[in-house]
Formats: C-alpha cells, structure tokens, sequence
C-alpha cells in the first residue's frame, strides 16, 4: 500500500467560522469524508468572514488540530505574499486545492507562483460557482480583466480545475477554455 498524499488546501475562510457559508462547508466536508485516505493541511485566516476580530479559541501562526484537521491560522499581520509563499515552500506536500477563483492570497499569487516556479505543486482549482453569470456579474470589470490576463500569461496552464456539477463544466468550459482539465466531483455530503 502506498503513502496517502497530502493535499495543502488554501481558503480564506475556514472552521470555526461560518458566515462564509458553503466554502468553509465544502471544505469542512471534504476533509472529514476524505481524511481516511489523504492527509489534508489548511491554511487559512485566524478570523470569519468580514470580521475585523481574530478566533477566540485558535492559535495562530503556526500549525495546530481543529477538530482533526492540521490546520495554520494565518494572523492579519502576516496576511502578506512573502509569508504566504515562505508557508507554502516549508510545508510538505504534494498537490495544492485553491478552494476560490478571485482570492488574492489563496488563488491569484499561487497561480502566479506556480507559473514562476516558486512552487512545483500541482494545482486543483476549484471555481465555486464564480465562473457563474450572476457571480461575474459582482466587480465585473475587474473580474473580467483578472480573466483575460489569466489566459493572455497561462495562469491556468495546467491546472485540473474541479467543478461541482454539470453547469459549472460548462462555466469553465465557456469562460477558461474548452479544453481545460476539468474533474467533476459532486459536494460530499455526510450520510445520515
């Protein structure tokens, strides 16, 4: 038998928190069902969605179990690229889960990065609805210039891109490309 992977999950929202919604949810499930078979780490921020105050009850700054996640909190000061990338390059694993489209930190840099080879990782990429029309819709222009400077510089040259039904193949299909590395895996959803 061989060693379970580890897949390092980025997301700007994670448990405790939950104004987030779905995202922490999604993430949360995901490494509950799964966790059997692969080993998950998290980096995310010490505070919930639109928040302006950290978690009472994590530690922050280095890498500590939420309810049998290995998770790193990333405080608001070290909210920066350097931090971020340092993190990135000092944590064993094999592939990186972008658990957003839009976010600067958690999607955006590490695209970037893998593009620059400041990290070697292979990337998962999932959109979370945000290829949508009515979420493009939100901030459009600068989504839509984000879009066009992904695919003018390659930023989404080998990603596997996951998508959560049918529709968002189509999304990414019609948006990225028609030929984009897309794996359909429905949310989880816990059994009764």
């Amino acid at each position: 038998m061989s060693a379970k992977k580890t897949i390092l999950i980025l997301c700007d929202w994670f448990l405790p928190g939950y104004l987030a919604g779905g995202p922490i949810q999604s993430i949360a499930t995901l490494t509950k069902q799964l966790g059997n078979d692969i080993n998950f780490k998290i980096i995310t921020t010490d505070r919930d969605f639109k928040s302006n105050k950290p978690y009472d009850t994590i530690k922050v700054n280095e890498w500590t179990n939420f309810e049998g996640r290995d998770v790193f909190y990333v405080s608001h000061e070290n909210m920066n690229p350097d931090y971020i990338l340092n993190l990135i390059q000092n944590t064993q694993h094999d592939s990186i889960y972008l658990n957003s489209l839009f976010s600067k930190l958690f999607a955006v840099s590490p695209l970037k990065w893998k593009q620059q080879a400041k990290i070697n990782s292979n990337i998962i990429l999932a959109p979370r609805g945000m290829l949508g029309d009515g979420a493009l819709a939100i901030k459009a222009f600068k989504k839509q210039l984000f879009l066009m400077y992904a695919k003018t510089f390659g930023l989404f040259k080998n990603v596997c891109w996951q998508s959560t039904s049918a529709q968002e193949t189509a999304e990414i299909k019609k948006r990225i490309s028609i030929n984009a590395d897309i794996v359909e895996v429905s949310n989880l959803q816990f059994c009764n």
